[in-house]
C-alpha cells in the first residue's frame, strides 16, 4: 500500500484520533526527533526480516520500493508505525 492509501484508509479514524491529539503530537516529535539525529525512516517497507542466530541479530532484509536490501545492523526497533522502518547502523 502507497502511504496516500494509508492516509486514506486513516481518514475515518481521524476524529477519534483527534480526541487523542496529545499523542500525535508526541508521535510527530519523535518522528522529528528521529530525523534531527539522521535516523533513516523508510516508507512502504515490506517483507522485513531480521537475520542472525538465536542470541543475536546482525541485519535486516527488506523490500523497499521493490528491491531487496540488506543492511547490517545490531539494533531494529518495530514499533507501531505501519511499513515504516527504523534502523540503527553500528558504525566501528
Amino acid at each position: 500500500m502507497s502511504t496516500l492509501t494509508n492516509h486514506i484508509t486513516a481518514l475515518p479514524k481521524l476524529p477519534r484520533a483527534l480526541l487523542a491529539y496529545q499523542y500525535l503530537i508526541k508521535g510527530l516529535v519523535f518522528q522529528q526527533e528521529l530525523k534531527r539525529a539522521g535516523i533513516p525512516i523508510l516508507e512502504g517497507v515490506s517483507e522485513l526480516k531480521a537475520l542472525g542466530d538465536q542470541d543475536k541479530i546482525n541485519a535486516i532484509q527488506f523490500k523497499h520500493k521493490g528491491q531487496l536490501k540488506t543492511l547490517t545492523t545490531d539494533l531494529l526497533l518495530d514499533l507501531f508505525f505501519k511499513k515504516k522502518l527504523i534502523y540503527h547502523v553500528k558504525i566501528p
